[in-house]
């Protein structure tokens, strides 16, 4: 199997590993980096476009130029979202958070984020690990790239992303369009605008993510109210 062939399969199973996603993700630590490579993840490049851009939103009370932001990136895995914002922006003040222990480790040796913490998003209100470690209002902004997928986190996840990010601040994500057609996601956004929770800053839809077949994602930003 070449290594292109492998990723993919890798992709696939996690999709499908449910119960067992922790321990999946544990095992492919040490693989990730050079298996997501080699399928053209585009995933953290772009999502640090996203926030990077300047929109003009009024609401936005943080200026994303400033090294000293505190932004977390939930899912943070082996931390290529970070290592993207520290080469673009030099953001000195990352958290990290991820349900693998395994991917902690790897992403700690890369030395850009000042905290890192093992938790799970789940968007499940019968779990009680579903509430991330961290108080309300804690962030200016909130990254989440890669977890809204199949087999992940339901989409009542954002409610969490939004708790833990303070009013004026962003929340940014991705959602695959497979999630997003097969799941409650459109409803979850429009529910969560419509309690004034947050309003739409941009979108990017139909966006590159993996190079394969479906393998795009939209590209989200709020701004919490």
């Amino acid at each position: 199997m070449d290594t292109r062939s492998r990723a993919l399969d890798k992709v696939h199973q996690v999709y499908d590993s449910g119960d067992t996603l922790e321990s999946f993700y544990d095992d492919w630590a040490s693989s990730y980096d050079e298996d997501v490579h080699d399928l053209h993840y585009a995933g953290p490049g772009l999502i640090c476009d996203l926030l990077l851009k300047d929109n003009g939103h009024p609401a936005v009370k943080v200026d994303v130029s400033d090294p000293k932001l505190r932004i977390i990136d939930v899912g943070c895995g082996t931390g290529l979202v970070g290592k993207e914002l520290a080469r673009r922006a030099s953001y000195r003040n990352l958290t990290g958070v991820d349900l693998s222990r395994s991917m902690l480790s790897t992403c700690e040796r890369l030395g850009v984020y000042a905290e890192l913490k093992k938790g799970k998003l789940t968007g499940m209100k019968d779990e009680a690990e579903s509430r991330l470690p961290y108080p309300d209002d804690q962030f200016d902004v909130t990254l989440c790239c890669g977890v809204f997928t199949l087999g992940h986190v339901h989409p009542k996840g954002l409610l969490e992303l939004v708790r833990i990010t303070r009013p004026g601040g962003l929340v940014v994500f991705t959602t695959k369009v497979t999630y997003f057609a097969t799941s409650k996601m459109q409803s979850t956004l429009d529910g969560l605008s419509a309690s004034e929770r947050w309003q739409l800053v941009d979108r990017w839809l139909d966006r590159p993510y993996v190079g394969e077949p479906g393998g795009e994602a939209h590209y989200w930003k709020f701004v919490v109210m």
